[in-house]
């Protein structure tokens, strides 16, 4: 099962538009994918074993939202799930009334396989990779430890376009390098015929109509894999304006994907690591996203820019507050308010409230 967590977008900055079923269609703001793409900056939170009779039992952070995916061997997509739950510490969450027949009982006349041991911890869901860094810091700190541990996938972060920052799944920081490293030597945009003239480079590419007032730089490797955000036989993936009733297993994801399927079998002489490959599954069952987040390959300008700094500071503010009185309410000390992000109008505010 994997475990992927959501991050809240701070403010309303740049917009594309997505286009669905029946002439349906939405506008994403701080969009962070192309076209029909994800929503949210996702991130893998990591994976968990589920037992024979299909039950599975994980540590995962309150306060956080979360969904699911079954996934293969592989590490391919069965089926995902279309919503998010949050729960607080303590509370209690059960999946029936939506994973359940209308007109059927549940038997509850055997204890589930999951339920028999501790919960798991999650795995990292590359072999041998570390633990991402809010899990890693909540179990060695703990969420009252920090106001970043308390805001959590939420923490602010600078205005800079540094993937180093990005923790969630970024195309830059996690499909690029694969590319760089086994597809450019061909795919480099020096082709006049498809499929070699796909440019799989990391430049940035020009945005298709739909997206030109998304204020974000898209690569070219990013806008040719995703043929600018349109769901296809070569990139099938579900998205937010496609469909409503449940679909059967497989019915869309990596594994539905012509283009993870030939990196499967092998490229003429290109072949990818399980870990590659894994990880190219997974960009696909995540609705494609290119930032890892929200300030990623942005195109602001100085106002862009001190509206999200005023929009995270604020937020951070009010975590702040929450924060102190949990821990006031446990007989703890407070802890400072860190990681406001400096600028002018910060410094005549904080001026202000001095005087």
């Amino acid at each position: 099962l994997r475990v992927i967590g959501l991050e809240y977008r701070p403010v309303h900055i740049g917009w594309n538009w997505q286009y669905g079923w029946h002439s349906t269609q939405g506008k994403i703001g701080t969009p962070i994918a192309v076209g029909n793409g994800a929503y949210d900056v996702k991130h893998v939170l990591g994976e968990a074993d589920v037992e024979a009779d299909g039950s599975c039992s994980f540590k995962a952070p309150a306060r956080t939202p979360l969904y699911f995916q079954l996934i293969d061997k592989d590490g391919c997509c069965i089926q995902t799930m279309r919503s998010w739950s949050t729960l607080q510490p303590g509370e209690i969450n059960g999946c029936v009334g939506c994973h359940e027949h209308p007109h059927q009982a549940g038997v509850d006349n055997a204890q589930a396989i999951a339920l028999k041991r501790a919960p798991q911890k999650l795995k990292s869901p590359l072999p041998g990779g570390d633990a991402h860094p809010f899990l890693a810091a909540l179990e060695k700190e703990g969420p009252l430890a920090s106001l970043d541990n308390w805001m959590g996938l939420n923490r602010t972060k600078a205005v800079v376009d540094n993937t180093d920052q990005n923790d969630g799944f970024s195309f830059t920081r996690l499909i690029q390098p694969i590319l760089d490293a086994k597809c450019i030597a061909c795919h480099n945009g020096s082709g006049d015929k498809a499929p070699a003239a796909m440019d799989l480079r990391g430049t940035r590419g020009q945005l298709p109509p739909s997206d030109d007032q998304s204020k974000r730089k898209y690569s070219t490797a990013y806008l040719s894999l995703t043929y600018k955000g349109q769901c296809n036989e070569k990139i099938n993936f579900a998205h937010g304006l496609g469909f409503a009733p449940f679909k059967p297993p497989y019915a869309f994801g990596a594994a539905r994907s012509s283009v993870w399927q030939m990196l499967a079998k092998g490229h003429h002489e290109v072949r990818l690591t399980d870990a590659e490959l894994r990880t190219f599954a997974c960009w696909i069952d995540l609705a494609v996203p290119f930032c890892g987040s929200y300030v990623e390959r942005h195109d602001w300008n100085d106002w862009y820019r001190q509206r999200y700094e005023y929009a995270c500071n604020k937020r951070a503010a009010f975590a702040w507050l929450e924060l102190n009185e949990v821990r006031k309410g446990l007989r703890q000390p407070p802890v400072p308010l860190t990681g406001f992000i400096p600028n002018v109008a910060e410094s005549r505010r904080q001026k202000y409230w001095s005087e």
